[in-house]
């Protein structure tokens, strides 16, 4: 039997997106995301969101602070020393689909995207899709 690895969250962006271009010039976004409890009770955990490539470039245009998402990802661990030597750790949820589910006025925002890597659609209002 092979081994998963899969996290499915949905919340709140605490962050606007931070898009950035690596040195080979692809495309990566990150930001927070808050998923509260079912009870109240159980508080607020926060989750640092990775998106690669297009869906990254997408994240960027269409999310912002207090926009409510769904992330279907894979949970990773990184570490790294700090110039005084300390050695930190952070465990980061990379997405591999994301869908938008805040709507808004507007006609451009009041879009529900949702993404794989292997195919991207842009579902109106009405839920037609159009190939992007």
């Amino acid at each position: 039997m092979r081994d998963v690895n899969k996290i499915i969250l949905t919340g709140n962006l605490g962050t606007d997106p931070d898009l950035r271009h690596t040195a080979n010039g692809n495309a990566v976004t990150s930001f927070r995301i808050a998923v509260h409890g079912i009870q109240e009770k159980d508080g607020t955990d926060w989750f640092t969101i990775i998106a690669w490539g297009k869906l990254a470039e997408i994240c960027n245009q269409y999310l912002s602070k207090g926009k409510k998402i769904y992330v279907d990802g894979r949970i990773h661990n990184r570490a790294w020393e700090s110039p005084d030597k300390q050695i930190h750790y952070r465990t980061e949820i990379t997405a591999d689909d994301i869908i938008f589910l805040s709507r808004d006025t507007d006609d451009e925002s009041a879009k529900v995207v949702d993404l794989n890597p292997n195919e991207s659609n842009i579902s109106d209002k009405e839920g037609s899709e159009a190939s992007q």
